[in-house]
């Protein structure tokens, strides 16, 4: 069956201003975009003169206490009416909203939606006309969900947004009730009957996640994941570089809990295919916070959680205890004036602070320069910068030579990952400039593979390379409840370590580390400049994994070195050493 064309219902319904409203005052333009992100249903209710700043407070903080949605905040604390919820969820997603009635259901559309699609993704199918099937979703900003629907049932599809709790309501009585389907339809050989049967009675799902959050911290799991397959969930835990059953959750309730999730950890539903963010948990007498890492599957969401370890970034280079061979390194490239130099970290913040410590050293007096992208930039020193949607991920290599029209001593480029991006940041490096880009890899190894690739694409010269800087974070074992570990043999087999130290640990938590079982973070960094000998090690090199093995033969690799102590020294585990250095 043909893929068919995706197309939303764009046509606005009539929007009733609820009465008696007093008038704010609100002068034309604001945003309230320290409360309320632009074009949100807070930003909207504010603009119409339906909220204040002090209602929207006071539904953040019970956002913030009860894991519910803004709506629905709101509408506990009678702030508004449902009416107003209504008009405004339509007027910010410009998509009709639809009260469901059993009238306006069509059998023979149903026909066309299997039971366990319409279930999984909270959606109703309420009529054909032709090739076009129109249909009520609860989250009209889930393509996934949209784009599936097309293609089982090779219509276009208009979409019109409805409650979840009418859209279920509606679903029983087309495909019928399915026993248990009023619960989250979790079940765990870990946990007792009663805190299952807790959990599944909170259909929001926050009673679920706080038990979730608990095993991660009483198990001691390295991360704990929710992965949609097919009509569940299954719930995963990682341990020991194992992975670990846990239970799994009925695929019905999923996106009340998906929602639970981003509300905590404040990320909003772009309909990129991944997101990132922060949930606080209290724990024994600690705040602890857990990092969240979306990614779009077919399903929902596959979500990770890892518990955050906080170190703060160093304030320098000098600070992240480099040695005196990589501060000889570091005072080379800061002494450049043209060519490129390329940084890697672990993520975008890290790599972002990577280059705002760079240009902190440089000396940028008399030199212009023009930052492209939002996330370098914000050290000490400010610069003119063009910001870039995320959504145009062609934009920054449009950007480059338009640029350089303008003349820029120093031109910094947030990410250049893309080969295309690559090779305009290397052209322009070409140039009586210096170029410093980010690249969205792990470390320097995939540094050292994504550039063989651009070597062998002609997309990249190494005599226009004068450096590469990578920085990968470990967390360190807290010394007062670290545990004794012994690894598989297998495991130890497979990470092939150039020398065993006398014992393993892991993590275990105490008061001491706030029951983290860390004392926090170590940065490592390569700092490489592409001297002679190193570009002439790369251009003879048939393969990438050969030129790696090369340049820590040569001794210009610090970071598997530097982790490989810690770990023989007991002060990260084998996990860390694998997930942070090998992988």
């Amino acid at each position: 069956m043909r893929r068919a064309e995706t197309v939303r219902q764009t046509a606005r319904q009539p929007m009733v201003k609820r009465q008696g409203a007093p008038p704010r005052g609100v002068p034309p333009g604001v945003t309230m975009s320290s409360l309320a992100r632009e074009g949100s249903l807070g930003s909207i209710l504010y603009q119409s003169e339906i909220i204040t700043e002090d209602d929207i407070r006071a539904a953040l903080a019970e956002q913030q206490a009860t894991g519910c949605r803004f709506g629905e905040a709101l509408l506990k604390l009678g702030i508004v009416t449902q009416e107003d919820i209504e008009w405004a969820l339509s007027s910010q997603l410009n998509i009709p909203y639809v009260r469901l009635k059993k009238e306006l259901l069509d059998r023979s559309a149903a026909e066309l939606v299997p039971a366990g699609l319409a279930r999984h993704h909270q959606l109703v199918p309420l009529i054909r006309v032709g090739n076009e099937l129109s249909i009520a979703i609860a989250d009209p900003l889930n393509d996934l969900a949209i784009d599936e629907l097309a293609r089982v049932t090779g219509c276009q599809i208009t979409v019109s947004v409805a409650q979840a709790d009418e859209i279920r309501e509606m679903l029983d009585l087309l495909y019928g009730e399915v026993e248990g389907a009023h619960t989250l339809g979790f079940s765990s050989q870990l946990f007792s009957p009663e805190e299952q049967e807790a959990a599944n009675g909170d259909l929001s799902g926050g009673r679920l996640l706080e038990l979730l959050l608990m095993q991660v911290l009483r198990g001691g799991l390295a991360s704990l994941a929710l992965q949609p397959v097919g009509d569940a969930v299954q719930v995963t835990g990682r341990r020991g570089g194992r992975l670990l059953p846990l239970g799994q959750l009925a695929a019905t309730y999923y996106p009340d809990l998906l929602r639970q999730i981003r509300t905590q950890a404040g990320i909003e539903a772009t309909g990129e295919p991944t997101a990132n963010g922060e949930l606080s948990f209290p724990w024994r007498g600690a705040e602890l916070r857990f990092r969240v890492g979306l990614l779009a599957v077919e399903g929902g969401d596959y979500v990770t959680l890892k518990l955050r370890v906080d170190e703060p970034f160093p304030a320098t280079l000098a600070a992240a205890g480099i040695s005196p061979r990589q501060a000889e390194a570091v005072r080379s490239l800061t002494g450049l004036k043209r060519g490129l130099v390329l940084f890697a970290a672990q993520n975008a913040d890290e790599r972002h602070r990577l280059l705002d410590l760079f240009l902190g050293e440089i000396s940028t007096e008399n030199r212009s320069v023009l930052l492209i992208g939002d996330g370098p930039g914000h050290g000490a020193k400010r610069f003119p910068r063009i910001p870039l949607s995320p959504a145009r991920n062609d934009a920054a290599q449009k950007l480059i030579p338009a640029v350089l029209e303008h003349a820029p001593d120093i031109l910094v480029v947030a990410d250049v990952t893309d080969g295309d991006t690559a090779a305009e940041a290397v052209k322009a490096a070409l140039g009586d400039r210096l170029v410093l880009a980010g690249v969205d890899l792990h470390d320097t190894a995939g540094l050292v593979r994504f550039l063989f690739t651009l070597w062998r694409r002609n997309h990249f010269l190494p005599a226009g390379l004068k450096g590469v800087v990578a920085c990968t974070a470990v967390r360190t074992l807290c010394s007062a409840c670290r545990q004794p570990h012994a690894p598989d043999p297998a495991e130890l087999a497979a990470v092939r370590l150039p020398g065993l130290p006398d014992g393993f640990y892991r993590p275990a938590g105490c008061p001491a580390c706030g029951q983290t079982g860390f004392a926090g973070r170590r940065y490592l960094l390569d700092v490489i400049p592409f001297s002679r000998e190193v570009r002439e090690l790369f251009e003879a090199a048939d393969d990438p994994e050969l030129l790696l093995a090369q340049l820590t033969e040569a001794g210009v690799l610090d970071i598997g070195p530097a982790g490989l102590e810690l770990l023989q020294r007991g002060e990260i585990s084998l996990d860390e050493f694998v997930a942070s250095i090998v992988i």
